[in-house]
């Protein structure tokens, strides 16, 4: 990471090398024991900075996308039981992991076109229907995953209009067990985010990227007031059980 020119602006380089998905299958079973009693968590991941970590095990660049209609609804998915890696979790609206075959076979990956291709195949959405904005980068350090956080705001396609428009047919909807829709507000889109029974159930990023979609669109100052509200408002103890 680093700032260029007088206006300061954010510049980032990636690294990319060769990898495949089995290595990405295989080094997500992070807490299976090896013989010895020993994990891949706790040989390659516990105390280390992840900047530390094993090629091997940094084998996964993510294109994580939240979708907004044109109407004001956050589009939320659920993965289905047939992905090989978060079986059933609450996640963005869409979710894309780079392919060099189809991502950067003349050379560096084109992380837009790489979104684009997620958005297409997981939701039936056109460059044409959207604005496609990149938020932040991220990595999850609890499962090795690197990854980007996009907004796509629908430009004009309703609520009703983009259900109609998946009911049409979708390249990978096996993907998805369902979706469902949350008013994209600060207020109503972080008590979603904190129900008893979603919790637990997030994939990593997507939190994150909700809130920095929320931060995005509605401002710092906004959300943090409604986040600060409902962390007063919670029972004692709360904090420390969902640390366990």
């Amino acid at each position: 990471m680093n700032r260029r020119g007088p206006e300061k602006l954010p510049e980032v380089t990636i690294h990319f090398t060769h990898s495949d998905y089995l290595t990405f299958l295989a080094t997500q079973q992070l807490d299976e024991p090896f013989p010895g009693g020993d994990t891949l968590r706790s040989l390659y991941l516990d105390g280390r900075d992840p900047q530390d970590t094993p090629d091997f095990m940094r084998s996964s660049f993510g294109l994580n996308v939240a979708v907004v209609t044109a109407d004001g609804w956050l589009v939320v998915a659920r993965r289905s039981t047939r992905v090989g890696v978060g079986k059933g979790e609450w996640n963005s609206s869409a979710n894309e992991g780079l392919q060099r075959g189809l991502d950067g076979r003349q050379g560096p990956p084109n992380l837009f076109r790489a979104a684009e291709r997620g958005l297409k195949e997981e939701l039936r959405l056109r460059p044409d229907h959207y604005d496609l904005k990149l938020l932040a980068f991220a990595v999850v350090t609890s499962n090795s995953q690197w990854c980007c956080l996009f907004l796509a705001n629908l430009r004009t396609m309703t609520r009703q209009q983009f259900e109609n428009n998946l009911g049409r047919g979708v390249q990978d909807a096996w993907e998805h067990r369902g979706f469902e829709y949350v008013r994209f507000e600060p207020q109503a889109t972080v008590e979603y985010l904190l129900r008893r029974d979603r919790r637990d159930a997030w994939a990593p990023a997507a939190p994150v990227l909700f809130y920095l979609s929320l931060v995005h669109v509605h401002g710092e100052e906004a959300t943090d007031r409604v986040v600060e509200k409902l962390e007063a408002q919670r029972q004692p103890g709360e904090h420390s059980r969902r640390r366990e």
